[in-house]
């Protein structure tokens, strides 16, 4: 907490969140802060809706029919 606390108080509040994080790793501050690394790869691969993960399950469905 904080860590998150520290970025925050750093960066401007518009920043984007692969904005922050290029920014913590263009200027080494991952060692400084790994916690709130982690966190902001997270926040970035999580799918923005549950749509989009049904739709991949859907589809290998497709796809595993096809091969049978």
């Amino acid at each position: 907490q904080e860590e998150l606390r520290d970025v925050s108080q750093m960066l401007p509040y518009s920043m984007k969140p692969l904005d922050v994080l290029n920014y913590l790793c263009q200027n080494n501050l991952i060692t400084l802060y790994p916690n709130t690394a982690v966190v902001l790869r997270v926040l970035l691969i999580l799918p923005v809706s549950v749509a989009s993960g049904e739709r991949s399950f859907s589809k290998l469905k497709l796809i595993k029919h096809y091969f049978n």
